[in-house]
């Protein structure tokens, strides 16, 4: 869906920037659309729940309370979808042909992985802290890590945590990454609108507007903003034509300089200015 309407907004934009009067007839019906479509720039954290759900209940066995353990069936299961965990060779057909590996591994795996519950448990614990962590704007998750990743790291990075959490460690999904690409599209997105919008300034005036507060309330609702500093969206006119751009991670006026570097267009620099609009092509790739 975002990725959608990335690709739209980017081709919107660099129609606009080549040639600004070939939107035109359509540019007020454009920004319409655009402004519906705002809302689906707010990610559902739990999208990935009922993939994680139905794994749980598919590898573990249900005591009817809420708990229960790794099943034979289920480690069949859950050896198909990571087969290094069928056996030393990392062979899925392992599991299948070795009834000693069958024998010994679901008692042992019943001692080391988390129950049912505690699975379970984890993982709603998780949700809660990547439903948190959405409700942050952009320019803090940018600046400090989100709970939900600390703890999915956790899952990954320690002796303990990457077995008796391993089928989170596996299949759990990073929200807070999730989350920025959201908030970076939307970023995108309204530095789309505002740049169609200059445009109907210069048609209606025969100019650019001095700042970005003229265009409101005619031609945008507010007045928009960094999403990477939550300050005001900056705004220039370089050669003759609009230049729209954050501050990035330092929170720096650079005058709109991009970062001599290649780094995918539009992350946000570590150092440098976040330029929205025009699109950048050269460090695209």
């Amino acid at each position: 869906r975002v990725g959608i309407l990335d690709l739209a907004d980017r081709t919107l934009a660099s129609i606009n920037q080549a040639s600004p009067q070939a939107l035109a007839p359509c540019r007020v019906e454009l920004l319409h659309a655009m402004a519906a479509a705002q809302p689906q720039f707010t990610m559902d954290v739990y999208g990935e729940k009922p993939f994680l759900l139905d794994t749980i209940q598919r590898i573990y066995s249900d005591n009817g309370r809420g708990d229960g353990a790794p099943t034979l069936d289920g480690m069949k299961v859950w050896a198909s979808m990571q087969p290094v965990i069928a056996g030393a060779t990392g062979n899925p057909n392992q599991w299948e042909v070795n009834p000693l590996l069958q024998a010994l591994a679901v008692p042992a795996l019943a001692t080391l992985v988390a129950s049912r519950k505690e699975i379970t448990d984890q993982m709603e614990h998780f949700y809660a802290l990547g439903a948190e962590g959405a409700q942050r704007p952009l320019w803090v998750k940018i600046r400090t890590p989100g709970k939900s990743d600390a703890l999915l790291r956790s899952w990954k990075t320690s002796t303990w945590g990457s077995v008796h959490y391993a089928l989170l460690a596996m299949f759990a999904p990073s929200l807070e990454k999730a989350n920025i690409v959201f908030d970076r599209g939307r970023a995108l997105h309204e530095a789309a609108m505002v740049a169609l919008s200059l445009e109907s300034y210069r048609d209606a005036t025969g100019h650019y507007p001095d700042n970005l507060a003229a265009l409101s309330p005619r031609y945008l609702p507010v007045s928009p903003i960094d999403y990477s500093t939550g300050g005001p969206l900056r705004y220039k006119l370089a050669g003759g034509r609009p230049l729209l751009y954050g501050l990035g991670k330092e929170g720096r006026d650079d005058g709109g300089v991009w970062p001599d570097k290649k780094i995918y267009w539009p992350s946000i620099p570590d150092t440098g200015d976040w330029v929205l609009y025009p699109p950048v092509e050269a460090n695209s790739n």
